[in-house]
C-alpha cells in the first residue's frame, strides 16, 4: 500500500483516525498497534512474521540486559572495591553476550533477506575460481519484507541504547512491536529512536484541529512533491537510463540531475506524507530533509539529506568505530610515526570507510551501492586532506569563503558530484553507470533539445513546463527557509482565507497536473524499494 495511493490517504489512514478518536485516551495506541500489524501484512503477508521475530528479540534482549543490571546493583552495594571490579566485569560480559546475540539475529534476518542471494552469488564465485562446486543456490522467490531495512537499525538503536543504559528497556513487548511497525515510518522513515518516540505513541492525544490541519498541509506539500514532480521526471530518466547506449552528452547529463531531482522529490515528498501522517495522530518524527541541495561540500549535503540514517551511522557505527581499542591503537602509532595533522586524519578514515561502506550497502545489494558508499569516502577524505591547500590557494588568491559568487561556487560544485553520485545510484550496474559517464563527452550537445527528440519518450515539452516549475518553487521556498523562516508556522499565522487558497491551491496542483491517468503508471516510492 504506497502512501502515495488513494487507498492509503483516503481509506486506511482516514478511517485509523477516526477510530483512534472514537476510542478512550488511554486506548487510543491500540489503534495505532493494530494499524500498523494490518498495514505490515498487507504489505509482507507471511514475511510479517520476520518484523515479529525481530520485536520479540529486541523486546526480550531488553529485558534481560536490565535484569543483569538490576541483579548486579545489590551485589555491588556491599561489595568491596576488588570484588566490585570483578563483577561490574562478569556482569559486562553477561550484557555483551546478550547484546551480540540479540543483534546476531535481528542483523541475520536482513543479511538474509536482502543480501543472500548477492552475498551467496559473490561466495560462490570464489569458490569457482578455486575448483569447488557451487554452495549458495539463487533463491529467486526470495522477497524483502516490509520496511525490514528500516525497523533492523531500529531494533539496533534499541538494543544498543539499553545496553549502553541510556534508558531502561520496556516491558511490554506491544510497546516495542508499536515502536518498530508504526505504519507511517515503517516504509521509508524516518528513523526514530525508542526515547523520543515510544511515549508519544503510547500516551494517546486530543484531537488538535490546528495540528491536523498543518499535517494535512504537509501531507498535501508531500504529494505534490512526489505526484506532480518526482512522476513527471520518471518517464524519461527510466528511457534514458534503461536505453542509455542510445544516448549521449547533454542528454545523459540532463537525465541525471533529472533523476536527482526526482529521487529528492520522491523521497522528501514521502517524508512528508509519513510525517504529515503522524501528526495526524499528535506524533511528530523526526525531519529527514534540510534543503540538502544548497549544501557547499558533500559532508554538508549528508547531513541534511537522509538526515535520521546520517545521524544512526553517526551514534552507532562513526563513534563506536572512532573509540574502539583498535582506533586507540591506531591513533597512538599514528602520533608517534606520522605529522599531526596526518595522524589526527588516519584514525578518522578508519571510521569513515566503516561508515560509508555501511551507508552503501544499507541502500541495497549490489556492487554499485558498495561503490557508491565508496564514492563518497573518496569525495570526504579528498576534502579533508586537500582543505589546507584549498585555504592556502583562497588566501593567495584573495578569495574570501563568505562571499556570495564563492558560496555559491561552492554549492554548484556540490550539486555537480552529487549529481554524478546519483547517476551511479540509477544505473542498473557499474558497468552501465561507466559507459553512461564515457558517453557525456562524446558529444551531441543541445541538437536533441533543439530538434524536440528529447520529447518522444513519454517525456514532452508539458511535463518539462510543469517540472521546471516545481523546482522553481522548491528552490524559492528553500531560499526561504535557510533564511530563517518557518514556512508551516508563518502559513498559521495567515488568515483563514490566505491558508484556505494555499491548500486548495496545492491540492487542485496535485489533481490537475499530478502524473496519473492515461499515458502514466503509478510508481512505488524509490525507497520503500530499500
Amino acid at each position: 500500500m504506497s502512501y502515495a495511493s488513494f487507498t492509503y490517504l483516503g481509506l486506511f489512514l482516514v478511517t485509523s483516525l477516526i477510530v483512534y478518536y472514537k476510542l478512550p485516551l488511554e486506548r487510543r495506541w491500540y489503534v495505532l498497534l493494530a494499524g500498523s500489524c494490518i498495514f505490515s501484512i498487507l504489505g509482507s503477508g507471511w514475511l510479517f512474521s520476520a518484523l515479529l521475530v525481530t520485536a520479540a528479540v529486541t523486546w526480550y534482549a531488553g529485558i534481560r540486559l536490565n535484569r543483569v543490571d538490576d541483579e548486579t546493583a545489590p551485589l555491588l552495594e556491599s561489595a568491596e572495591q576488588e570484588e566490585k571490579k570483578a563483577l561490574q566485569a562478569a556482569a559486562q560480559k553477561q550484557k555483551h553476550r546478550i547484546m551480540a546475540l540479540a543483534l546476531l539475529v535481528t542483523i541475520g534476518l536482513l543479511v538474509f533477506f536482502k543480501y543472500y542471494n548477492f552475498l551467496g552469488g559473490a561466495l560462490d564465485r570464489l569458490l569457482a575460481l578455486l575448483g569447488a562446486p557451487e554452495f549458495f543456490p539463487q533463491l529467486k522467490g526470495l522477497k524483502l519484507p516490509l520496511g525490514i531495512s528500516f525497523y533492523t537499525l531500529m531494533a539496533v538503536s534499541y538494543i544498543l541504547d539499553v545496553y549502553r543504559g541510556k534508558y531502561r528497556a520496556s516491558g511490554s513487548f506491544p510497546h516495542v512491536l508499536l515502536f518498530l511497525s508504526f505504519f507511517p515510518e515503517i516504509v521509508e522513515g524516518p528513523f526514530g529512536r525508542f526515547d523520543r518516540l515510544s511515549g508519544q505513541l503510547t500516551e494517546g492525544h486530543e484531537f488538535d484541529a490546528k495540528c491536523c490541519e498543518q499535517a494535512a498541509e504537509l501531507i498535501i506539500w508531500g504529494m505534490f512533491k512526489k505526484i506532480v514532480i518526482a512522476d513527471r521526471a520518471a518517464a524519461l530518466v527510466a528511457e534514458v537510463f534503461s536505453n542509455h547506449a542510445q544516448y549521449e552528452g547533454w542528454t545523459v547529463v540532463f537525465a541525471a540531475a533529472l533523476y536527482t531531482l526526482q529521487i529528492y522529490a520522491d523521497f522528501s515528498g514521502m517524508i512528508d506524507v509519513s510525517r504529515g501522517s503522524a501528526e495526524l495522530f499528535g506524533v511528530r518524527l523526526d525531519a529527514n530533509f534540510e534543503r540538502p541541495f544548497f549544501s557547499h561540500n558533500v559532508g554538508e549535503f549528508w547531513r541534511r539529506w537522509h538526515i535520521t540514517l546520517g545521524a544512526w551511522l553517526r551514534d552507532y557505527v562513526f563513534f563506536p568505530a572512532s573509540l574502539s581499542q583498535r582506533s586507540v591503537k591506531l591513533r597512538t602509532w599514528s602520533r608517534a610515526h606520522l605529522r599531526p595533522f596526518f595522524a589526527s586524519l588516519l584514525p578518522m578514515a578508519r571510521a569513515l570507510l566503516l561508515v560509508w561502506l555501511c551507508n552503501g550497502i544499507w541502500h541495497g545489494a549490489g556492487w554499485k551501492y558498495i561503490a557508491y558508499g565508496l564514492y563518497y569516502f573518496a569525495l570526504t577524505m579528498a576534502g579533508l586532506l586537500f582543505e589546507p591547500f584549498n585555504a592556502r590557494a583562497r588566501d593567495r588568491l584573495h578569495i574570501r569563503r563568505d562571499t556570495r559568487g564563492y558560496r555559491s561556487f561552492q554549492v554548484a560544485r556540490t550539486l555537480v558530484l552529487v549529481t554524478l553520485g546519483m547517476m551511479m545510484f540509477r544505473a542498473d550496474t557499474l558497468t552501465d553507470f561507466a559507459q553512461m559517464f564515457r558517453s557525456i563527452f562524446a558529444g551531441a550537445g543541445i541538437a536533441p533539445f533543439v530538434s524536440g527528440d528529447i520529447f518522444t519518450h513519454g517525456f514532452d515539452r508539458h511535463d518539462l513546463a510543469v517540472v521546471a516549475a516545481g523546482a522553481a518553487l522548491l528552490v524559492g521556498l528553500g531560499l526561504r527557509q535557510e533564511k530563517g523562516h518557518a514556512l508551516r508556522a508563518e502559513l498559521s499565522q495567515k488568515s483563514i482565507p490566505v491558508q484556505w487558497a494555499v491548500c486548495l491551491g496545492m491540492l487542485f496542483a496535485v489533481i490537475i497536473l499530478g502524473a496519473y491517468g492515461p499515458g502514466y503508471q503509478a510508481l512505488d516510492p524509490i525507497y520503500g524499494g530499500f
